[in-house]
């Protein structure tokens, strides 16, 4: 299901089992919003940079059931490099897809810390260092 986040944020009651969503635009109000669906495995997010701090990001850690995290944008993340802090709360995350995002070393100490990912995918427009690296070289379950 795709739908408009500003129609989500007042009608989210309505999709207590909601399992898939891919939202656009994503702001740090509708991330709130969107991280009460305690149904969601699988949350795809376009174009984030321009409206999502770590203050949203913050939220991602309520969404216990998520399996897979696509974020797509082509904007660095707004704030420090705290966005991901919570991830290590999503026991049953297995994708995490951040391959738009201008990745550093702060935040692969983060996902370094979600025991559960089988693939972390990434591009090439980061400023990952080696340490980065043996963050990531951590996860026992990549494949």
């Amino acid at each position: 299901m795709s739908i408009r986040h500003d129609i989500f944020l007042g009608r989210r009651n309505i999709f207590p089992h909601l399992v898939v969503l891919h939202v656009d635009d994503v702001t740090d109000l509708s991330m709130e919003c969107i991280c009460t669906l305690k149904s969601l495995c699988f949350l795809y997010i376009k174009s984030t940079g321009k409206y999502l701090s770590e203050s949203g990001m913050k939220f991602l850690g309520n969404l216990l059931n998520l399996r897979e995290l696509h974020i797509s944008s082509f904007y660095s993340l707004k704030g420090t490099r705290n966005g991901f802090a919570n991830l290590y709360r999503l026991e049953s995350l297995e994708i995490l897809n951040i391959s738009l995002l201008n990745i550093h070393d702060d935040d692969m100490k983060h996902i370094s810390q979600v025991v559960s990912l089988k693939k972390v995918k990434f591009g090439t427009e980061t400023q990952l260092t080696d340490d980065g690296i043996d963050y990531l070289s951590q996860l026992s379950n990549l494949e």
